[in-house]
């Protein structure tokens, strides 16, 4: 019987406000745009942000999230830009579920739900999410030629009010984070009958800002 994986240990997890982990997201074919997500912590809410820019470093979104015991890690805020919030949290919300242990080979199921009293504007839209997960890779060159050990590939797939599912492809380095990526979706127009879309891989230059982390 192999041991389970501990799902959080994959996801930035610190209690530093100094510290800024930065990926920049690159495709070496050209065929995507290339982008820039900062991992961060915020003592107000106790909660890690996931914030994406463009390579521009035009502001695209932040998520919150937290590692809930029993739960796992849960995503329960999504900030947009405008001031437009989707909280999917407290009585009339339940948050985006990452899991918690795993088997590979496995996968993970929870039904998300906005809260219209949380978000602004109000938003009522319950969804799905399935994760599922992969492998774990003693260890994967980048290419950049950096090598990272143990590392979990995972995918996702997440559909709100049974609309076509998005989501994407992660291979994340333990302690470190999603160190690759790949995009993929449902295609809108017969989501169950035609194949994924499926994006080529980007790698990502990693660089940490600020004090050293707590956790690693």
């Amino acid at each position: 019987m192999t041991d389970k994986i501990f799902v959080p240990a994959y996801w930035p997890m610190w209690k530093d406000t100094n510290l800024y982990r930065k990926f920049t997201y690159v495709d070496k074919t050209g065929s995507m745009p290339n982008f820039i997500s900062v991992f961060s912590y915020d003592k107000g809410s106790d909660s890690m942000l996931l914030t994406d820019f463009t390579a521009h470093l035009d502001y695209q979104d932040t998520w919150f999230y937290q590692y809930r015991p029993g739960f796992g890690i849960a995503e329960y805020r999504d900030d947009y830009p405008g001031g437009k919030k989707v909280v999917m949290d407290g009585m009339f919300g339940t948050p985006i579920g990452w899991g918690e242990f795993a088997d590979i080979g496995g996968s993970y199921v929870n039904y998300p739900k906005m809260s219209p009293t949380a978000s602004w504007p109000p938003a009522f839209a319950s969804g799905v999410q399935c994760v599922a997960f992969e492998a774990l890779l003693p260890s994967l060159t980048l290419d950049n030629g950096k090598t990272y050990d143990n590392v979990l590939q995972y995918s996702y797939l997440q559909a709100w009010d049974g609309k076509a599912a998005g989501g994407a492809r992660y291979w994340a380095a333990l302690g470190t984070g999603p160190i690759r990526l790949q995009w993929m979706a449902q295609d809108p127009s017969n989501p169950l009958g035609k194949p994924l879309i499926v994006t080529a891989t980007m790698d990502a230059d990693i660089e940490d800002i600020g004090s050293e982390p707590l956790v690693s």
